[in-house]
Order: structure tokens, then C-alpha cells, then sequence
């Protein structure tokens, strides 16, 4: 066990943070609405909406604040200036916004993240995630959605009890909705992915079905849950990851219900549990309930 007394030497560290957020189109951030129009201009409102989304959050050692709050490259995410350091970039174009046959949506979304906290070891981890996303409703009653997915997790750090990892994954997923009235959703989705990671060279694959019901009774109560199915199998590696699962079957279940008492108060009650074989073999369930009471004004 390390023991961490504060000396009496102190560092100056400043912080300097930006978000940015823009939509154009007709989608669900976007801010065109139900535009109307005619021409090419007005069915490219009216079908195609983009979101854009960027972050940086830099807690610096640098005496160059100008530099650091004009967000200068150079400055960002350096091992010798930086304590912490966070980029968020989400990229996001849906088309097709008006059709109910067919709608398809492709996203794009990274992390570069530089952790420099703990004394004698850093951190710098890398996630990038592209999905694309098609929808089709058919029927006022009937909803499908496929969706594929890539994406990669590395991590390079130093130091004692530091984990490194390169893991690729490859997903795959539909998701059939039932509305059985205005008020009553039912969903069953099925999905797989693959994991690779070339560190270690572990490799798995897991398949998962998740039934799952989201219902309204009467103008007060909102009931929704789901149980999900999950089986893995390693292919290959007996070291690997820690957030690779193990072996054979993990299930996963959730309850949630809110009753609103008065426009202003509502009641929920939130239960949730996972059974799974942890890493030493042994099969353990977890059950967590919370209940909350929340007022507004």
C-alpha cells in the first residue's frame, strides 16, 4: 500500500476548457425543424442534417497563457506540460430525414486522452468509433434497425501496474420495435462483436439478444425494462484486457419505473442487476436498487 503525503511545495497548474456544438438540417439536434421550400436547397434541409461536437479540456503547466487559452497545438497534450489533458470530437450526418422506409445515419467519434497525475507513470489513451445506421418503419407498427460498427481502444502508459492494450472491435446488431399502441413498446435486439487486442494477442467474440418493453400506464406511471443475454467465446489468449469478458454466459437485467405524483414531483425506483463469472472463475450476482424522489420548479 502507497501512502501520498502533500508537501509543502506547490506547482501551479492552470485549466483552460472549450465546447462547440453545431447542427444544420432537420435531425434530431438539428436546428431546421420542419423546414419547407422547394429547390434543391430545400430538400437538402429537409433530408440531410449534420452535428458536430468538440471538446478540449487542458490542465497545463505552461507560463504561456496565451498560447494555452488560444488553444495553440503545440501546447496541448505534451508529457513535459501537461498533468491532464482530454479531446472529445463526435461527427454526425443523418439522410433521408423525411423517409419512413429507409433513413441512414453515419457517425464518427474519437478520444485522445493524456493523464500525467499519478508521479512516475503516465497514461495516454486513443478511442475511435465509426458506425453507420440504417432505419426503415415500413409499417406504422413496425420498426427495424441495422447497424455495423469498427472501432479502436489503445492505451500506452508507464509505471507500475499499468496496462497496455491495442484492441480492435468489429460489431454487428439489429433491433426489431413492436408498438403494440401509442403507449406500449417492445423491442428484441440481437448483436455480436469481435475483440482483438495485438498486445497480447487475445481475441473473442461475443453474441448477445436483448429483450426489452418501455410502457406508459395511464398520464403518471412509465415502466421500462430489459434482460440481456450475453456469450462469449476467447478464441484465443489467456492474458488479456480488463475489460475483456470472460468465458461463457453474463445476463444483464434492468427495471425502472417513475410515477409523477403532481406536475411537480415524481417518484422512480430503479433496479438493476448482472450475473457473471468473474476473472477467478467464480459466477457472482450483483444486485443494485436506488430510489429517488425528484421535485421541480
Amino acid at each position: 500500500m502507497l501512502l501520498y503525503i502533500a508537501g509543502p511545495d506547490t506547482e501551479p497548474v492552470r485549466t483552460v476548457e472549450l465546447s462547440t456544438q453545431v447542427s444544420v438540417g432537420a435531425g434530431v439536434r438539428g436546428l431546421g425543424g420542419e423546414t419547407s421550400g422547394g429547390g434543391i436547397l430545400g430538400t437538402l434541409r429537409r433530408e440531410v442534417s449534420l452535428d458536430h461536437f468538440f471538446s478540449v479540456l487542458e490542465e497545463s503547466r505552461t507560463d504561456d497563457l496565451i498560447g494555452l487559452y488560444l488553444l495553440r497545438p503545440s501546447l496541448l497534450q505534451r508529457n513535459d506540460l501537461t498533468v491532464y489533458g482530454i479531446n472529445r470530437l463526435r461527427e454526425e450526418c443523418t439522410l433521408f430525414n423525411s423517409s419512413r422506409v429507409f433513413k441512414l445515419r453515419v457517425s464518427y467519434s474519437r478520444e485522445d486522452e493524456l493523464d500525467n497525475r499519478l508521479e512516475g507513470s503516465s497514461a495516454g489513451t486513443f478511442t475511435r468509433d465509426v458506425r453507420i445506421r440504417a432505419e426503415s418503419a415500413p409499417w406504422e407498427a413496425l420498426a427495424l434497425t441495422w447497424e455495423v460498427g469498427t472501432g479502436l481502444r489503445e492505451r500506452d502508459a508507464t509505471g507500475a501496474s499499468q496496462q497496455n492494450y491495442r484492441v480492435e472491435t468489429n460489431s454487428l446488431s439489429q433491433i426489431l420495435n413492436y408498438r403494440f399502441n401509442p403507449s406500449t413498446r417492445l423491442s428484441f435486439e440481437l448483436g455480436a462483436e469481435r475483440r482483438s487486442d495485438a498486445v497480447t494477442s487475445a481475441k473473442q467474440i461475443s453474441y448477445a439478444a436483448t429483450p426489452s418493453i418501455n410502457s406508459s400506464v395511464g398520464e403518471r406511471l412509465n415502466i421500462a425494462s430489459f434482460f440481456k443475454f450475453t456469450y462469449t467465446d476467447i478464441q484465443s489468449g489467456e492474458a488479456k484486457p480488463l475489460f475483456f469478458l470472460e468465458q461463457g454466459l453474463r445476463e444483464d437485467w434492468s427495471a425502472m419505473g417513475q410515477y409523477r405524483f403532481t406536475r411537480n414531483v415524481s417518484f422512480g425506483l430503479n433496479y438493476t442487476g448482472r450475473r457473471e463469472k468473474d476473472y477467478t472463475g467464480e459466477v457472482r450476482t450483483v444486485h443494485d436498487f436506488k430510489v429517488e424522489s425528484r421535485a421541480y420548479f
